[in-house]
């Protein structure tokens, strides 16, 4: 039997699962630990083009100079976050667009963790050690992706503090453009053409959470659009995905994968 209860964290959803009060739930990484030790619970992983990431709002300083942006994402140690945060339930990625996803390239460039790298570039950019960037917005469901994050930071002279805000007053803030710093996780899913939302001037206050404008980008994805040759369809993913990895638009940390917890003796009919 198949039980769905609305209203509930995933976390929430987890304890009734191990109750045997719900058959089937999305749960979050964190809950795995309390799970993995009843052997009548299953829980499988399903891989999304979903991203976290650390939103940098392009229209404030530092954050309009690309060095900086540059240097928050060799500060972020992802293998960590996808360890502590996602108890290895993710797959690394500085890209927006997910390994699997059309248009993906191996050639596409990719952050690694690299604190001297970052500690060069702020210096480059005139940002002095101790520097403080003000706070990073969260909803709750993020604070510890935002403690840790605020970790790497300080361990490249970058000081933050934590801004959490209930959920509506969270999502109202960061689409207003009323942050420095946010993180938090982001699916759009469909074709590729969708990721617009996240990096063209038209969805400025909307999903585009860098509020990021570039005419050559929004041109990019109009010819995306219209091109009916899948290689020079390809192509021009190529080029937005390079441009969008040079200019370090986000902080593109991982793609976490949707986790299904459900009784071993669950059947559907």
């Amino acid at each position: 039997m198949l039980i769905k209860i609305c209203g509930l964290t995933r976390v929430e959803e987890a304890a009734y699962v191990n109750r045997n009060q719900v058959d089937f739930a999305e749960i979050e990484a964190a809950s795995l630990p309390m799970l993995e030790a009843f052997p009548d619970i299953t829980v499988t992983p399903v891989p999304t083009s979903g991203f976290t990431h650390v939103a940098m709002n392009t229209e404030k300083a530092p954050f309009d100079d690309v060095r900086v942006r540059q240097a928050i994402n060799y500060a972020i140690n992802r293998e960590n976050i996808v360890n502590v945060i996602y108890e290895g339930e993710a797959e690394e990625n500085s890209n927006l667009c997910a390994k699997s996803r059309y248009g993906y390239s191996d050639d596409q460039f990719q952050y690694t963790y690299d604190p001297e790298k970052a500690k060069e570039l702020l210096a480059e950019a005139g940002v002095e050690e101790g520097t403080d960037l003000g706070p990073i917005l969260c909803a709750e469901k993020y604070s510890n992706l935002a403690t840790v994050i605020q970790a790497d930071l300080a361990a490249v002279g970058l000081q933050t503090s934590i801004e959490v805000k209930e959920f509506n007053a969270y999502i109202g803030q960061l689409t207003s453009g009323d942050f420095g710093l946010c993180a938090l996780e982001m699916t759009l899913e469909g074709d590729t053409q969708m990721l617009e939302y996240a990096l063209t001037t038209p969805f400025i206050g909307m999903a585009n959470n860098a509020r990021y404008s570039d005419e050559a980008m929004d041109q990019l994805f109009e010819d995306a659009r219209v091109e009916p040759d899948n290689d020079a369809r390809l192509a021009i993913f190529d080029e937005i995905f390079t441009k969008a990895q040079e200019e370090a638009i986000y902080a593109v940390i991982c793609n976490p994968q949707i986790l299904y917890a459900y009784n071993k003796n669950l059947t559907v009919t």
